[in-house]
């Protein structure tokens, strides 16, 4: 996410104190990255709650690089090192450090606003997280009782919508893609086929394109694959030649095993978690082989649990709950 969005966003600091004078909810929740919500609502005298879409790994080991400062000392961008004060040994590298780590002029705003965002997380009410204790039990608990923040875990958000149905239509269910993407799934062997994406905010050169391509090509695997189009092109030109003639058939180019490949902020913290911590991350072998069934059983017993993490009675219903709860005993006589 850019800086000048996340100053652009500054500007409505002022329209949503206005509009909370007028409504006075019960509570604020503001993304990390608005500093500015916390004071907003202190004012006006609302618990604000701050939201994190990352893991609690992530902002343990962010917390604990700020904290420790293990990079002091390191010389080479490749050099790894241990980031100390974790529930599990962890090492990483300089490169896989977020931009607002970095000793760079560049990143002395990012940096400016992390810590702004660092004090604002401390002096909120709390923090809800998406993510759920059965993903990473040591790091709730680390989040909880060593870096003493108040937090409550409500995710996985995304399987709110519970049933195919409800699924499909977040995707536009009655679009002639979505149809025939579910038809061409439906067609192939359970757990055959490999997904790729690596979000809206990925940028890769034409090369780099190509040789997943070639990857892709070369593997013989069914496989779903999102790349951003550019805007007024047809053909994608870095595509391998006949690659769209070779996969017909095979692909459709537009709680499972991964291969990770991190690109920037806390995604190699991420990493970290998926491979090192809950390892359903692949090293050599995804698709076939013992690795890949050991990492495919990981990773199905995970969507369970994170299935019934937000069922009623699961842990984040039930600290959704807890917290809805305490919100509610801190509202005026007159409200309850």
């Amino acid at each position: 996410m850019g800086l000048t969005f996340i100053k652009a966003v500054s500007l409505l600091q002022q329209p949503l104190e206005q509009i909370l004078e007028d409504c006075h909810p019960n509570c604020l929740v503001a993304d990390v990255i608005f500093p500015w919500a916390t004071e907003v609502a202190g004012k006006l005298r609302i618990p604000r709650l701050v939201f994190h879409g990352t893991s609690y790994f992530a902002l343990s080991v962010f917390h604990s690089s700020l904290h420790y400062e293990p990079l002091k000392n390191i010389t080479s961008d490749y050099q790894p090192f241990g980031v100390p004060g974790l529930p599990d040994k962890i090492k990483m590298t300089r490169l896989q450090q977020p931009d607002e780590l970095g000793e760079s002029s560049v990143n002395d705003e990012i940096k400016k606003l992390m810590y702004q965002a660092a004090e604002s997380e401390i002096t909120s009410y709390g923090v809800i997280m998406n993510s759920f204790q059965e993903l990473e039990p040591a790091y709730v608990e680390h989040y909880r009782k060593v870096i003493r923040r108040k937090t409550w875990h409500i995710g996985p958000l995304s399987p709110c919508n519970r049933n195919t149905h409800n699924k499909a239509q977040q995707g536009n269910a009655a679009s002639k893609d979505t149809v025939e993407c579910l038809r061409w799934l439906d067609s192939k062997k359970h757990n055959s086929v490999l997904y790729i994406c690596f979000g809206s905010m990925s940028w890769f050169s034409a090369a780099q394109l190509y040789e997943i391509a070639k990857g892709l090509e070369t593997s013989g695997q069914d496989f779903i694959w999102i790349v951003r189009k550019v805007k007024n092109k047809g053909k994608e030109e870095w595509l391998p030649e006949g690659f769209e003639e070779q996969m017909e058939g095979m692909s459709i180019t537009a709680g499972v095993p991964m291969v990770t490949w991190p690109l920037s902020n806390e995604q190699f913290y991420n990493e970290r978690l998926v491979t090192d911590i809950l390892r359903i991350g692949a090293v050599t072998q995804l698709m076939v082989g013992e690795e890949a069934n050991e990492i495919r059983n990981r990773a199905s017993a995970l969507k369970e649990m994170a299935k019934r993490a937000v069922e009623e009675g699961g842990s984040s219903h039930s600290d959704l709950r807890a917290l809805l709860d305490e919100l509610r005993l801190k509202r005026p006589q007159g409200e309850q």
